[in-house]
């Protein structure tokens, strides 16, 4: 099978697998991008797919960068008819380094409100930086972020029903597979 690609921009890089059999084309960032803790924004590829009616393309995470990083790749869906470029949403999820940085602020505001030494409030400003810098994730074009995988879609009719049959799970809902009595 064939999966037409385009670039939209001379520095967009190509989608490749680092192996032969592997399920994902990795993509990459074709710009440049600083994520504060908490921000979630897609990030251009700069590339355009036309799939073949019948198949969908997912767009996934990469293991390695989850697993070493606070930066989180968002699952995303590109279906067969879609035509634009290729967006990855990443989130900065580093929370807990954050909080830091607003503790050290709190901090600093006390410390100056009850008129402590301006050296104490220097190391306090640089303390609020660099915890600031920790928490910000840069994104650089070029960068491997996330993963496209081709999928062909199986022939489906959704037909509306009065009843539905009977089943193991039931109505047993949300988390309920957790549950040894599965209420």
């Amino acid at each position: 099978m064939i999966v037409k690609f385009k670039k939209l921009s001379d520095t967009a890089i190509t989608p490749h697998r680092a192996h032969h059999n592997d399920a994902g084309y990795d993509l990459f960032a074709d710009e440049d991008v600083e994520l504060d803790y908490a921000d979630t924004l897609a990030v251009k590829t700069n590339i355009a797919i036309e799939l073949p009616d019948g198949y969908v393309a997912d767009i996934r995470n990469r293991s390695g960068l989850t697993l070493k990083t606070n930066l989180r790749v968002h699952y995303g869906t590109i279906d067969a008819g879609y035509r634009d470029g290729i967006g990855i949403i990443c989130e900065n999820a580093s929370h807990g380094e954050a909080v830091n940085a607003v503790s050290l602020t709190i901090a600093q505001v006390m410390f100056s409100l009850k008129g402590a030494e301006p050296e104490q409030l220097e190391e306090l400003d640089k303390a609020i930086v660099e915890m600031a810098e920790r928490t910000t994730i840069k994104i650089n074009k070029g960068d491997k972020i996330g993963q496209l995988v081709i999928h062909k879609l199986p022939e489906i009719e959704l037909v509306e029903t009065q009843e539905l049959s009977d089943s193991e799970r039931g109505l047993n809902g949300f988390g309920s597979t957790d549950n040894k009595e599965g209420k």
